[in-house]
């Protein structure tokens, strides 16, 4: 993982646009394409998602919801190693991902000292992404809060917001599309902990 700023609590998103139901389902309306701006929930659903990506051409179809063998192999060896190194996948991502201190156990593996204040978020590249469409790129946004505490709305906010600081010079919707779904099958599953896989077409440069 590249270190970022972590975000903030987050609002209700900013630059998002109505009719985010239809797209929550990964069902694409006729005026879906129409829109100036995606940013929203969809469903991890594969026929879901090909009928979105049908639509929009740049969010992930059934055929871009899989890394390619190489990163696969990556993932597989880093998880090999997290087992022997860390309490667990979850105080790795929180070492990582939010800075928080470890001590080493009786047993050698490592473990935070205490998990992240709830509320916060933190976007990521995805170290082992997906083989997508050209052009979009794919992020994990990471909740310091349980997934039953992480609401749809703060994490569309959160995305938002983030991506509007980083590449939308703050500006409102400036920061590029975005579709994100919870992946059914999780590779870090803890309690104190939730995340969310990001699909993100970043904004037209100037010419």
């Amino acid at each position: 993982f590249t270190r970022e700023p972590t975000i903030a609590r987050g609002r209700r998103a900013r630059g998002a646009q109505p009719a985010v139901r239809l797209a929550r389902l990964g069902l694409a309306g006729e005026n879906l394409t129409n829109r100036q701006s995606m940013r929203c929930q969809v469903s991890p659903d594969e026929t879901a998602l090909q009928q979105l990506h049908d639509q929009t051409g740049w969010t992930p179809g059934a055929e871009h919801i899989r890394p390619d063998a190489a990163s696969r192999a990556q993932k597989e060896l880093l998880f090999s190693n997290l087992d022997t190194m860390w309490a667990s996948p979850g105080d790795w991502v929180m070492h990582q991902v939010f800075s928080s201190p470890t001590q080493r156990r009786a047993d050698g593996r490592r473990c935070v000292v205490e998990a992240p204040p709830p509320g916060r978020f933190a976007l990521r590249p995805q170290p082992f992404p997906y083989l997508l469409p050209v052009g979009t790129q794919h992020l994990v946004l990471w909740s310091s809060s349980p997934r039953a505490a992480t609401s749809a709305d703060a994490i569309t906010a959160a995305i938002a917001d983030a991506l509007d600081a980083e590449h939308g010079g703050g500006r409102s919707g400036g920061g590029g599309d975005f579709v994100w779904y919870e992946n059914p099958k999780k590779s870090v599953v803890d309690a104190r902990l939730h995340h969310v896989q990001v699909f993100w077409r970043p904004p037209p440069q100037p010419p």
